[in-house]
């Protein structure tokens, strides 16, 4: 039996989170009260405090709502299934067998374990201390639920390209405003960035087809085959952006110095991953 626990760092941010946001909401409260040369300054006080208290408080509740659920998403696994701490094993046991798949919620940071019906059985949340490795205890009990006739085609949104086309596009616009309005360093500066974005969308991984023998992996104008028997192994990292934690999938071949990397391809990383193991291990290990 292991126990995974909330982060107490975390806990202690929330509370001086809830502490920094009461006293902006006492302090907002306060604005209209703040001596002026005019009337003017009374009502433009007003407005600015009724904004910044409702905008305060909705911080406030968020902070108080995180700070009293935490102590409650602390999960404990043995070989049976695992459960919520504060519930016990023999109130809130979910087993192994139960769990169909997983859901990852990245704008929560947090992940779903779902029935075969879709519905959920468990939160867990990426703060807990050994998330790593409860959810690669999770990604093994999972693979054997993977099906022979399974998904064989991923593929990002239509959403991602269209995001990406349009935000270049804008940025391209306002690199072509700056150097028209006689500011050229920042225009030149901008199209550097342009440049690595453009860069970022080309080598992203955007599709990916699984056959028998090998995977095609698609970029916005190139594709890539690697055979299944190349791979070596296929991991589950975590990279950080925008000080999110986003799972990616890592593929190490033996003919490749750089691992193959993506997400976000229409499907459960885990679940994907599993399929990816399954295949692998299908052609190492025939029957």
């Amino acid at each position: 039996m292991q126990e995974f626990n909330i982060d107490k760092r975390l806990i202690t941010l929330m509370k001086f989170c809830l502490i920094f946001f009461v006293v902006l909401m006492v302090s907002s409260l306060m604005m209209p009260f703040i001596p002026g040369e005019a009337d003017e300054d009374f009502y433009a006080n007003l407005r600015a405090s009724i904004f910044g208290f409702v905008v305060c408080s909705g911080f406030t509740a968020l902070a108080y709502y995180l700070l009293r659920k935490l102590p409650y998403t602390n999960v404990v696994a043995d070989n049976d299934g695992l459960w919520y701490k504060h519930l016990g094993k023999e109130r809130g046991l979910v087993r192994w067998r139960d769990i169909s798949s997983v859901k990852q919620r990245l704008f929560l940071q947090s992940m779903d374990l779902l029935d075969e019906h879709g519905k959920q059985l468990l939160r867990i949340e990426y703060q807990l201390i050994g998330f790593p490795l409860l959810r690669a205890t999770i990604a093994d009990k999972l693979l054997a639920s993977v099906q022979t006739e399974h998904q064989t085609y991923f593929c990002k949104s239509k959403t991602y390209h269209l995001f990406n086309v349009i935000s270049l596009l804008l940025m391209l616009a306002g690199c072509v405003y700056l150097i028209f309005n006689d500011r050229e360093l920042l225009g030149y500066s901008a199209i550097l960035i342009i440049l690595l974005g453009l860069h970022e969308y080309f080598t992203t991984i955007v599709s990916l087809r699984l056959t028998e023998k090998k995977v095609e992996m698609s970029y916005p104008f190139t594709k890539k085959y690697l055979s299944l028997s190349d791979i070596v192994d296929i991991q589950l990292v975590d990279i950080f952006d925008n000080s999110n934690l986003i799972p990616q999938i890592w593929i190490v071949s033996s003919h490749a110095k750089k691992p193959y990397r993506f997400n976000r391809l229409g499907v459960d990383e885990i679940g994907l991953l599993n399929i990816l193991r399954k295949a692998v291990h299908k052609i190492h290990h025939p029957q």
